[in-house]
């Protein structure tokens, strides 16, 4: 019939799929107060925008750029973590990850210390973060 598509079980739908440049983000120490960022990467290799519109950034960690983030086909999207620990101590959890469909949800293990005092460059930047 004219003006309407029919797939066969042979053609392909164009789909999404999102993959993480890595699994784990560890922190180490880091001065309560202070702050330290680590990188991630989000790729698509799929045919499709890939849209994630939904994070679980667990307590004491922050993540950047705001969402939503659109991953171009075969394409990637660079983010960030930031962890500032309030009190000392372990702090571990995973950041969530939620995609549309393949894989539904991602995850990344995200451990940091907090520590009351550090090597001289971190006091710096606890220095330069409370005085801006």
């Amino acid at each position: 019939m004219p003006g309407q598509a029919y797939l066969s079980a042979h053609d392909r739908v164009p789909a999404a799929e999102m993959l993480l440049s890595l699994d784990s983000l560890n922190f180490k120490s880091v001065v309560v107060g202070c702050e330290a960022t680590l990188a991630f990467a989000i790729s698509n290799p799929g045919d499709s925008h890939l849209k994630v519109e939904e994070l679980h950034v667990p307590q004491h960690f922050t993540v950047a750029p705001a969402l939503p983030w659109t991953v171009p086909p075969r394409g990637q999207v660079s983010a960030s973590v930031t962890f500032r620990p309030d009190a000392e101590g372990e702090f571990d959890s995973v950041l969530v990850i939620n995609g549309p469909e393949n894989p539904p949800s991602l995850g990344i293990y995200l451990y940091g210390r907090g520590v009351l005092h550090g090597s001289p460059s971190q006091l710096q930047n606890k220095y330069y973060i409370a005085s801006n």
